[in-house]
């Protein structure tokens, strides 16, 4: 196995040590008010995943 630009011989990559976030999982971003959807203009309280639909436009654009 070759060794990759930048990287120092016998160095490993890095590893994530954290506790993983589920994988279904869509938390809403914090200190941020609801805002109208773009579709419907419903209000709704953005996430990670949806910052301009709401939940039900955004499962009905899938």
């Amino acid at each position: 196995m070759g060794q990759v630009a930048g990287e120092k011989p016998g160095q490993r990559g890095a590893v994530y040590e954290g506790k993983m976030p589920l994988p279904y999982s869509d938390p809403p971003l914090k200190d941020r008010p609801k805002r109208p959807c773009s579709k419907c203009g419903r209000k709704f309280q953005p996430t990670a995943k949806r910052r301009m639909l709401c939940e039900h436009c955004y499962r009905a654009a899938d």
